[in-house]
């Protein structure tokens, strides 16, 4: 009987091989039980765990707890970057795909086997892969002896362990970079914290902190797309501080309207993501409002990436109605987990808005935070380029911190105001007394 791409049984006998641990992630459950029945019968293969995801696989890949990876290419949320790490762990891979399979996933994961194959015929693939890209194992080694010697790869130096918030919304500009922007300032003060500027259509968060346009997401994309050394390097020149007042939080600033929005691939991005979780304890992605248009690739790979959303929406009717719209394009869609969405009713005015739990029942989630309508110390903010929570006087940068706290689990340290803040406000009142004045001198005139 010949083992994969055509070895014979030999190859598999040749060396005396430990008892192999094997992570099964299939896509299908059924196939699943059928498999380890057959695969664990003699003793020789212990199946370690079912895996649910790529992202559970590749976690147990990372903790060095496998020796044989079986995977099928329908497996949930197996993309290019994560088979791209798969292959850098050195560890063998089984791939069960179908026969006219095109997937660029069997270019990178290596020649597949039918996804009906026999039993047998796996069972014999998962020793032979081993076997082949071991052939110095002794028995009785230990894992450490067990792990193939290859050139460290710089993505694989530290887990990505990071927490990925992305911030979304419907169209109408409902806050979406407010918010983000206002988090990543807050979080900043207690952890590592990076946001990326992933709005294609509509980028603005430059303009809102007096950042450098020039160094941004497609020059990152430009420079750091070929090897994942060359985007360690791109990211020490395009990653810049958020503000001045906040060095530990970064970002990395949106795509120009002038370069095509294609300039940035859905495969670079969910790399760009991996590697700043190695980096950061929180990467905050603003993806705005675009899941069907031309960006909508790349905003559903931060979607599928994320640990949580945040989905921002007005509270006028207009704003409702956009949200309503967008949420079922989202679970229609991009099949993210419903736990891990959460509302935030932005500029909420008790005046004029539905209350609460009747914005709550109409978009069908509980709202996560209400941020009320501030609108004198927003233009305060935005005068000054400087985010909403460095006035401490702002209801709305209080409602951010504590949103901010919430993501954190724990209290948050105010970030420590700017003097333009406080000079654009003194420079208001001023202007406001002049008004004033000139009025009252017309009126005893």
């Amino acid at each position: 009987m010949a083992g994969i791409d055509g070895h014979p049984d030999y190859i598999s006998s040749r060396v005396e091989l430990p008892v192999l641990r094997v992570a099964i992630g299939l896509g299908n459950a059924e196939r699943e039980r059928t498999l380890m029945s057959i695969l664990g019968e003699n003793g020789d293969l212990v199946i370690v765990d079912r895996c649910l995801s790529a992202d559970q696989l590749l976690s147990l890949v990372r903790l060095g707890e496998v020796d044989v990876v079986l995977v099928g290419n329908t497996l949930h949320r197996l993309n290019r970057s994560i088979a791209m790490e798969l292959v850098y762990s050195s560890t063998p891979i089984v791939l069960l795909a179908e026969l006219n399979d095109d997937s660029p996933l069997s270019d990178i994961l290596g020649p597949a086997l039918p996804r009906d194959a026999d039993a047998g015929l796996v069972r014999q693939a998962v020793v032979d892969a081993f076997a082949v890209g071991r052939p110095h194992i002794r028995k009785g080694a230990s894992h450490r002896e067990r792990v193939r010697h290859v050139e460290p790869v710089a993505c694989m130096e530290d887990p990505p362990t990071g927490r990925v918030v992305v911030v979304a919304g419907g169209p109408g500009s409902p806050g979406c970079t407010t918010v983000a922007l206002n988090l990543a300032t807050t979080l900043g003060t207690v952890a590592s914290t990076i946001i990326v500027d992933a709005d294609l259509s509509a980028p603005s968060i430059a303009a809102h902190v007096d950042a450098d346009p020039t160094r941004n997401l497609s020059v990152l994309a430009q420079a750091g797309a070929a090897i994942v050394r060359g985007l360690d390097d791109a990211l020490a020149q395009e990653i810049q501080p958020l503000s001045k007042s906040e060095p530990a939080c970064s970002l990395i600033c949106g795509v120009p309207q002038s370069i095509p929005k294609t300039a940035v691939s859905s495969e670079f991005f969910e790399r760009l993501i991996s590697r700043l979780q190695c980096r950061y304890q929180y990467v905050l992605i603003d993806i705005g409002a675009d899941l069907s248009g031309t960006t909508a690739q790349v905003h559903r790979s931060a979607l599928w990436r994320a640990d949580q959303v945040l989905f921002v929406t007005g509270a006028d009717l207009v704003s409702l109605w956009q949200a309503r719209t967008q949420l079922d394009i989202i679970h229609r869609e991009a099949h993210i987990d419903p736990n891990s969405l959460a509302l935030i009713i932005n500029r909420h005015d008790r005046r004029h808005h539905h209350r609460v739990p009747e914005i709550e029942w109409a978009l069908g989630i509980p709202a996560t935070a209400v941020i009320p309508f501030d609108y004198l110390h927003v233009q305060r903010a935005l005068a000054a380029q400087q985010p909403l929570v460095l006035d401490r006087r702002s209801p709305g940068g209080r409602a951010l911190r504590h949103l901010a706290a919430d993501i954190h689990h724990g209290d948050m340290v105010a970030p420590h105001a700017q003097d333009e803040i406080g000079r654009v406000r003194l420079a208001l009142r001023r202007l406001t007394h002049g008004r004033l004045r000139s009025r009252l001198s017309t009126a005893e005139d």
